[in-house]
């Protein structure tokens, strides 16, 4: 088998376990992982007949992969073949048998994976990573809520016969950062949100609407119906226990943040374990040992994260949707097509991680080739971590953050009430020494769950 054959077959297997990796982030030495299973699959149904010259000459897959020759004609890619009991880097998605067989390809700084005992920072990650995981919903539990809410939009258009009306998933819910104790939120929307909303109201005061729809839900058992007349909003929960609560849009400002978060959250997927992680913080720290600062909201913080992820790293992790400096060609982007300002975006980016040999040269969006942002940002989420705390520490950077959330160099305007949550300085000022406790704790080697108890 000769040496552009050998070539052939292993860019191949280089391409599809960076598109199918099973590891829960990218890691520091872009680690992309597959079963030797999957790679085999790949390779003897995309690469037909070199794949028979190989069987051929080596017998296996296996084979071929730690042959000294075909090892030394990988110059940019390191790789070896171990199993999941002799693996210890980047942590993978699926719990499987110590002795599957796994294809690991990293870049060459990292040298030899079977090394014994795991960094702290390694440790770190995973503590992340099991974090977003055991403290928010799961998946089912996601799909649970959407067939209520599929249930409770035809009580909503009953009870408020508008045309167009309709119900959806908003904030945490709409971004699957939900805790496990935490409320469904649901927003009820019109199609015209000022004229709608109007309807509604002027339905409200004429029909007691708010209570009807309260009774309706005690009607169809619906448990601990509780309603607030003042802002029509109610909270109930299901006869199984999940939480609920409903609120009505009165304009569109909701409905455009949701969808600047979610075009975040899935540029690169560090960002909703990071997110998840420090939220946890939020609740256990922040919120927990200091009431006082209660007022900082969820939204709040996720946009102070968001913000960092932009503009706090020497290498950004994620561009600005927000900046209309930001060039793409796509006709359809809502940044042309959104007639509000507040978080007017781009929905047409994806990241081409230079970094870590991530490249979207062949992908399509929606038709066309989606605006490529260029990214040498290469970061773990424990050196993330770390790096966010430094970050806000510095009371300039809350500052920063809360003197110009109206400009666009910010990642996502909050509004009024939001940009409310620090309306007196000694918040700000507790939130940086949180901040820089935290640093330095982890400086000094402690785990992520005794810096959120400390």
């Amino acid at each position: 088998m000769d040496a552009y054959n050998t070539i052939q077959i292993l860019s191949s297997a280089f391409e599809y376990t960076q598109d199918q990796s099973i590891t829960e982030y990218q890691d520091a030495y872009a680690t992309s992982v597959v079963t030797l299973d999957m790679l085999k699959k790949h390779i003897k149904e995309n690469e037909e007949e070199i794949h028979q010259l190989m069987i051929n000459k080596f017998g296996s897959l296996i084979n071929f992969l730690k042959d000294e020759k075909t090892r030394s004609m990988s110059k940019k890619w390191c790789f070896e073949v171990i199993t999941v009991g002799e693996y210890n880097m980047t942590p993978l998605k699926y719990t499987m048998l110590p002795r599957k067989a796994l294809y690991v390809m990293y870049l060459p700084e990292r040298k030899k994976i079977v090394q014994g005992a795991r960094t702290f920072i390694e440790d770190l990650c995973q503590e992340i990573v099991d974090c977003s995981k055991q403290n928010f919903l799961s998946e089912d539990d996601y799909r649970k809520a959407a067939d209520n809410k599929n249930k409770l939009t035809l009580l909503f258009k009953t009870v408020f016969p508008m045309p167009g009306t309709h119900l959806e998933f908003t904030g945490t819910t709409k971004y699957q950062l939900d805790f496990e104790d935490s409320d469904i939120k649901i927003t009820a929307r019109f199609p015209n949100f000022e004229e709608g909303f109007n309807q509604f109201d002027d339905f409200i005061q004429k029909t007691g609407g708010a209570t009807l729809l309260a009774d309706c839900l005690e009607n169809i058992e619906m448990e601990r119906v509780r309603l607030n007349k003042s802002n029509n909003t109610c909270s109930f929960s299901t006869p199984s226990g999940m939480p609920f609560s409903i609120n009505i849009a009165k304009d569109d400002y909701i409905l455009e943040r949701d969808q600047l978060i979610l075009e975040y959250l899935k540029l690169d997927r560090r960002v909703k374990p990071f997110v998840r992680t420090l939220l946890y913080f939020r609740r256990e720290k922040i919120v927990g040992h200091l009431p006082h600062l209660k007022l900082l909201s969820e939204m709040t913080f996720i946009a102070m994260v968001m913000d960092f992820l932009v503009k706090g790293l020497d290498q950004p992790l994620l561009p600005n949707l927000r900046d209309p400096g930001l060039s793409c060609a796509y006709s359809r982007c809502s940044f042309y097509n959104v007639t509000e300002e507040t978080n007017r975006h781009h929905d047409c980016v994806r990241i081409e991680n230079l970094a870590a040999g991530v490249k979207y040269t062949n992908l399509k969006f929606d038709g066309h080739k989606p605006t490529i942002w260029k990214s040498y940002n290469n970061d773990n989420l424990g050196i993330l971590l770390k790096k966010f705390f430094e970050y806000y520490s510095k009371k300039e950077s809350i500052e920063t953050f809360l003197t110009k959330n109206n400009n666009k160099s910010i990642a996502i305007r909050m509004d009024t009430g939001s940009r409310n949550d620090f309306r007196f300085t000694w918040k700000w000022r507790d939130l940086a020494e949180i901040s820089s406790k935290a640093f330095e704790l982890l400086k000094d080697g402690k785990d992520f769950r005794n810096i959120c108890s400390d």
